[in-house]
Parts: structure tokens; C-alpha cells; sequence
């Protein structure tokens, strides 16, 4: 195997390859799977097979690299590549060696970088915060936080239509989660695992993002496939308004989003998505106050989603308007057209139009 580092820089994480007589830059992304790893790091890929691949690949030549700067052999230190043509600038991303430093650097006219003004971002402020006596008992909440999340988000999805149980464990886990995230932020990260590394983080957390995601994706697919919804530019605003505002909320109470700011625009898009599950699932739960009125079902049917079907009932509303309501398998094999049902269509607790089938509920 070839002598390589991993650096970073603006965020964007590189794979440095030592060759005999050049160093390849490679951009990590999707491209670069383990397969393509191992073959560029077993020395023999030349610049117009790891072009067939597909990645993002920048050479430098030995015999025109003037000389490198390094800073250190530890994550965050800098590493400056003098080239004939231009100067490039990495930070390591994982701690080295000084001997594997050296290995990737052999023959190359070493200097020291010169002083960096403190950077205003404390890579190891989690480090400096974390107590070891909390730290494992922080990494087991995480952990049942992502197991019920997950728990969460299998039972909604299989046994969870129109069930107020799944609906609230599901918002009692995002709560949770949320709260120990924003109270204890030196045990956890809502980043991911790779873009937790890229950003120059190096303490040992729990990664929350899917004990949050999870269930709340799972509200969304059930606020979609369980309600409907005469007016979807109405729903669209109200979870708009609850996204943005939660990405707010988050950047003044997390440290770790006002240091990732490129971070926002990711998360108020997913904010924005996930919004509509519990939009909608609070819509309805809170609404105490519902009506039904009984109407006669005009057609059922089934529609093929492939690994999961969807039922569907056309009923006439007493003003004689007809629409079409999402049902489960059990209704729709007991119900047949002419049969009488009840129906709510009105308002939820939110203020939004939405109905359903009582007999559902």
C-alpha cells in the first residue's frame, strides 16, 4: 500500500496519494468506494484510469513541488504544498505519525508553516467540556435514542396508521433526542459521521441524526398516506413557517450549527420536509373537537405501490362533492360501494383543512 494522508480543506475532505514521482489530490466523495480506494492505494493506477473512475483528481509532480510545509502530525495541523504553479493548503484530518509524515514526504524539502492567527472555532471544545464519568452514560442515551427512533419509525410505518400510540412515541423520541442534543452538546452531534469529520471535530460522540430524522420521516410518509388534504399550498406554508422556525431555534441554541453555517441550508430544507409529519400527525391529534358526518362510499380501490399498496375510497360528502380518502387493507376488504361510512373533513387543531375516515382512527 501506497503512503497517503487524509486532509481537509474549506470543509471538503482529500485523499493526498504519495506516488514515486507524483502526488494525486483526490476528492473523496461517492465515487471514491472502497474499491477505487484499494486499487489507488496499491500503487498501480495510472492519471488515466483513476479519469476512467470518475473522481475529482488533481496531480502534482515531484519534480515540481518546490517544497512542504507541515504544522504537525495531529488533526487541524496545516499542511502546505509549494508547487511551481501555486500553493496549496490542507489541514490533516486524522492524527498521524511523525514517521508516516515523513514516509509521504520523502525527498521533499520540508519547512514550517507560518503562524496561523487562533482560529475562532474550538475544534476540541467538546473534549474540553466532556467528563469521562458521563461520557458512557451520554453514549447509552444516544444509543437508545437511535434504537427507539428506529423502533419508531418500523412501527409507525407497519402498525401505525391512525394510531395516536405510534404517532406520540414518535414525537416523544424526536423531543428527547432534540433535548439531550441541545443540553449536553459536548456527547452529541446531529451532523453525521462524515461531515462531523470534515468539519475538524475530533471528540468521541453520539451522532443523533437518525434517532431525530427517523420517526420523523416515518410521521411524514403516515401525515401523507393517512390524511387528505383539500388544500396542500396551506399545508406547504404552515410546515414551511415551523421548518425555518426550527432551524432559527437551532441556530441560536447550537453551538455546533453556528460553526457549520453552511450547514443551514441543509437543515431548513429537511426541517422544512420532516415539519410536515408532525404539522400534520399534531393537526390531528389535538383536535378534539371534530364532527363526522356519515356518507355513502361510490368506489374503493387499490393502488399498486409496489412493495406496499395503498386503498382508497371515492365517498359523496352530504353537499354532494365527492373525494377520495386513503383507507387501510382491513376496511377496504370489508367495504364495498353503497356502504355508508363516517367522515371528518373540517379543521384540525392547527387550523388545517384536512379528513379522514373515522372508522380509521
Amino acid at each position: 500500500m501506497v503512503q497517503h494522508l487524509l486532509v481537509q480543506n474549506k470543509g471538503k475532505l482529500f485523499l493526498l496519494v504519495r506516488y514515486p514521482d507524483r502526488f494525486h489530490i483526490i476528492r473523496v466523495g461517492p465515487k471514491l468506494d472502497d474499491r477505487n480506494e484499494d486499487r489507488i492505494l496499491s500503487g498501480g493506477c495510472s492519471d488515466a484510469v483513476i479519469h476512467e473512475m470518475g473522481l475529482d483528481c488533481e496531480t502534482v509532480m515531484t519534480d515540481t513541488l518546490i517544497s512542504v510545509a507541515v504544522g504537525g502530525c495531529l488533526a487541524g495541523d496545516t499542511i502546505i504544498l509549494h508547487a511551481k504553479e501555486r500553493r496549496r493548503q490542507y489541514q490533516l484530518s486524522d492524527d498521524y505519525e511523525e514517521a508516516e509524515l515523513d514516509g509521504v514526504f520523502a525527498g521533499v524539502k520540508r519547512t514550517k508553516p507560518p503562524k496561523q492567527k487562533k482560529s475562532s472555532r474550538k475544534a476540541d471544545w467538546r473534549e474540553e467540556m466532556q467528563d469521562p464519568k458521563m461520557q458512557k452514560l451520554m453514549g447509552l442515551v444516544g444509543d437508545g435514542s437511535i434504537i427507539a427512533g428506529a423502533v419508531c419509525f418500523l412501527g409507525t410505518g407497519f402498525f401505525g396508521r391512525m394510531d395516536r400510540f405510534w404517532t406520540l412515541a414518535c414525537l416523544v423520541v424526536m423531543a428527547v433526542s432534540f433535548g439531550v442534543y441541545l443540553r449536553y452538546p459536548q456527547y452529541f452531534s446531529i451532523m453525521g459521521k462524515r461531515a462531523y469529520k470534515e468539519a475538524g471535530y475530533r471528540a468521541k460522540v453520539t451522532q443523533l441524526d437518525l434517532a431525530i430524522i427517523l420517526p420523523a420521516c416515518m410521521l411524514t410518509v403516515r401525515s401523507i398516506w393517512d390524511h387528505y388534504y383539500p388544500n396542500w399550498t396551506h399545508f406547504w406554508i404552515i410546515s414551511g413557517i415551523v421548518g425555518v422556525g426550527s432551524s432559527i431555534f437551532l441556530y441560536f441554541f447550537s453551538r455546533e450549527i453556528r460553526e457549520n453555517i453552511d450547514m443551514m441550508v441543509v437543515v431548513t430544507l429537511v426541517a422544512v420536509f420532516l415539519s410536515l409529519g408532525i404539522v400534520g400527525q399534531v393537526n390531528h391529534l389535538a383536535n378534539l373537537h371534530g364532527e363526522p358526518v356519515t356518507c355513502r362510499v361510490v368506489e374503493t380501490k387499490k393502488i399498486d405501490g409496489g412493495k406496499r399498496d395503498r386503498y382508497v375510497c371515492t365517498v359523496a360528502m352530504p353537499s354532494g362533492e365527492e373525494i377520495e380518502l386513503p383507507m387501510g387493507v382491513s376496511t377496504y376488504r370489508h367495504t364495498k360501494p353503497g356502504d355508508e361510512v363516517q367522515v371528518y373533513l373540517g379543521q384540525g387543531a392547527l387550523g388545517l383543512e384536512y379528513g379522514y375516515l373515522v372508522d380509521e382512527d
